[in-house]
């Protein structure tokens, strides 16, 4: 179990949040008649939203390869990935993508 302090961390927890969670741990919160049709709905929409999580990561997923290039190539990218500032791997990536197959 998460201290209140390693939850606020972890979470990244704004002032709000940390009200909610500190009225939790000292028991301030009650149920009420729509406790548990409120608790269904935050869990849909938990459930929805890591869906919707997965389906982005899914999309971005890469694979490692092993590709041997003339080093003078290398170089290139790295100098205009440098003057662009981006990593030269993100900017070989991305015209990898954008080019036509």
């Amino acid at each position: 179990m998460l201290t209140f302090e390693e939850h606020v961390k972890k979470y990244e927890l704004d002032e709000y949040e940390q009200e909610i969670l500190a009225a939790s741990e000292a028991g301030l919160l009650k149920e009420d008649e729509h406790s548990a049709e409120n608790i269904k709905a935050l869990q849909q929409a938990a459930h929805e939203t890591m869906e919707e999580i997965r389906a982005k990561r899914a999309a971005n997923a890469t694979k490692p390869i092993t590709l041997r290039v003339p080093v003078r190539v290398i170089e290139r990218y790295k100098r205009r990935a440098s003057a662009t500032g981006v990593k030269y791997q993100t900017l070989m990536n991305e015209i990898l993508d954008a080019a036509p197959v």
